[in-house]
């Protein structure tokens, strides 16, 4: 066959090999593409954020994405299809008050990782029982995937899809290393000068602060290892069968981990070659701002500070001494002020103060 083409071709002119040769080059160009399961199981709208606009672009550039997530993309895109989760849980959105966030306790500190299993079990169970989810794996026969993409963060609960997909894994890190995320991958986690992200030391550690790391580190390690991982093992078994319910031969499975950091914002580390940070990757072109908030900011002729808690906590559920205290270095700058407020109203509220239930916060930063 292949001596009848070059038979072929040796009797066309110069111009028409090269126009069959650009066609089979372009056109096998054009069929590269891969069917891609990306799961995102927290229910949090700040680690999403980070995630889809990686889908989209996986999209965008003629794969096949597949998403399971909480959070579904707000109109329908070509080679994309969301496995809604919203019709089991709620989106993790302004869903903690300040007053359960005690930052000066150690003890807090320490404890975070059994406050984020159970978040974990929580989001498992909900992912496990969504009716969409549920019938998405009734139909796994039809799929045939290149990849899977997986949130590493508090629970490895999802991460037996790979073994029944038979497919390698790719994770994503919306923040930095979580202290048992580096295990998979072979990275150092030197705790003489790493700080465990739990825990609100540099990389400038006195001889305490290490002994601390070390065995706060330590610990947390060994409490994902054999009691968070084992709880994902349970409700895997339970919900996807034994094939999804070994944990080791699914996390074998990880090849790459993408990082939302970047060393000139967070603290330098390093990295072996298939941990990668990409910080920033999210970050679009900004929208115009909505004409009234843009006008203010205009009319500040000293700038504009923004002030927000994010998009988990409850800011209006600030405690009255520290919401008085704040309203009082504000009302005395001569700065305007916008501020993310949940409630239609504010006692106390400065002058140069702006309400907003929600801000596009990007976009105002955006402008300076």
């Amino acid at each position: 066959m292949l001596h009848a083409i070059l038979r072929v071709l040796n009797n066309m002119s110069d111009n028409v090999v090269s126009i069959v040769i650009l066609f089979f080059i372009f056109g096998a160009y054009s069929v590269i593409c891969y069917e891609i399961l990306a799961v995102f199981a927290h229910p949090g709208k700040s680690h999403v954020d980070v995630y889809l606009p990686i889908t989209k672009a996986l999209a965008e550039k003629g794969h096949n994405v597949i998403v399971i997530s909480h959070y579904p993309v707000s109109s329908s895109m070509p080679n994309y299809q969301d496995i809604d989760l919203k019709d089991q849980s709620k989106q993790f959105v302004e869903a903690i008050d300040v007053e359960q966030i005690d930052p000066s306790s150690k003890l807090t500190r320490y404890m975070l990782t059994t406050f984020l299993e159970y978040l974990a079990q929580k989001a498992c169970k909900d992912v496990m029982q969504s009716k969409n989810f549920q019938r998405f794996m009734k139909e796994r026969h039809r799929y045939h995937f290149d990849l899977m993409i997986i949130e590493m963060f508090n629970t490895d609960c999802l991460m037996g899809l790979a073994d029944i997909f038979n497919v390698p894994v790719i994770g994503l890190s919306s923040c930095t290393l979580m202290p048992w995320a580096s295990d998979r991958f072979a990275n150092p986690i030197h705790t003489g000068y790493i700080p465990n992200n739990l825990l609100p030391h540099s990389d400038r550690m006195n001889f305490l602060e290490r002994v601390e790391n070390t065995v706060v580190t330590t610990l947390h390690r060994f409490f994902y290892r054999y009691v968070m991982n084992a709880n994902d093992e349970n409700i895997a078994r339970k919900y996807l069968g034994e094939e999804a319910a070994n944990m080791d031969s699914a996390i074998n499975r990880s090849s790459l981990l993408l990082v939302n950091t970047h060393f000139s914002l967070n603290l330098p580390r390093p990295f072996v070659p298939n941990v990668i940070e990409i910080g920033g990757v999210h970050v679009g072109e900004p929208k115009p701002l909505p004409q009234n908030l843009q006008k203010w900011i205009n009319e500040s002729t000293h700038g504009v500070i923004y002030m927000s808690l994010g998009s988990l906590l409850r800011g209006h559920t600030l405690p009255k001494d520290k919401r008085e205290a704040i309203q009082k270095a504000f009302s005395r700058l001569p700065q305007r002020i916008i501020w993310k407020w949940e409630n239609d109203t504010m006692e106390g509220q400065p002058k140069n103060a702006m309400l907003l239930k929600w801000a596009p916060q990007f976009d105002i930063l955006s402008k300076y």
